[in-house]
């Protein structure tokens, strides 16, 4: 079996919680560009992140208020 180096592993169990936590997560980058889009986000949302990753927040056409989220 592969051993793989505890850095590698940790990262990979960061962004597994980051898409797996039951609340909406979203980072942007300074320019308001989304930089990480998780999975409570793409199933409320109806958006994947790979549609939305890398746009302006601003031009998403989500409703969040609609889809039960607070802002």
């Amino acid at each position: 079996m592969l051993s793989l180096p505890a850095e590698f592993e940790q990262f990979h169990w960061m962004v597994d919680m980051v898409q797996n936590v039951d609340m909406g997560l979203i980072v942007l980058n300074r320019d308001y560009e989304v930089q990480v889009w998780n999975g409570f986000m793409t199933h409320h949302s109806g958006k994947h992140g790979h549609d939305v990753i890398g746009k302006s927040i601003f031009t998403i056409p989500v409703q969040l208020e609609d889809a039960g989220f607070n802002i």
